[in-house]
């Protein structure tokens, strides 16, 4: 069972994050989820992502909508976060931090291979050898092969 909730109705809440907003823009800082986090009452930026989550006392379709707003607001702080990364207006390691630790921001790194790769597997009967070719479990290889050519030799005990 979750928290009981802090607002009585969406609408006071989206004020409160309003207010959030104007203040941190009257004042030139930065938006943060801890500073949204404190301006709606809570004591942690768990317990924001926690309302987020749809941890509190109340039906899906009211979680729901706590849920909507919360994630509209950290979608302002996050879109403040990167435009300033991309501006360069601050150090982009903290931006960096923030992306990924709040936002699931990751660096992505793509390995291509263009070259082919040939396997030889000694085949042992009919069934391995037929066709010339054998399937390869790709989802658990890690690097993606169509199929193995099989180069073998099929003796017989007749």
């Amino acid at each position: 069972m979750g928290r009981p909730l802090k607002y009585s109705n969406v609408e006071d809440m989206q004020v409160a994050i309003d207010a959030y907003f104007d203040d941190c823009n009257e004042r030139k800082k930065p938006y943060t989820v801890t500073g949204l986090a404190l301006a709606l009452g809570f004591a942690t930026r768990n317990g924001l992502l926690r309302y987020e989550k749809g941890e509190i006392e109340e039906t899906d379709e009211i979680k729901a909508e706590y849920r909507h707003t919360i994630k509209k607001a950290k979608s302002l702080v996050e879109m403040q976060t990167e435009e300033e990364l991309v501006l360069g207006k601050s150090n982009p390691i903290g931006k960096i931090f923030t992306l990924k630790n709040n936002y699931g921001w990751k660096d992505k790194t793509e390995v291509e291979n263009t070259g082919g790769i040939s396997v030889t597997i000694a085949a042992f009967g009919p069934a391995q050898i037929a066709g010339n070719t054998m399937p390869v479990d790709t989802q658990s290889s890690a690097v993606a092969i169509e199929s193995v050519k099989v180069a073998g030799v099929y003796e017989s005990d007749e």
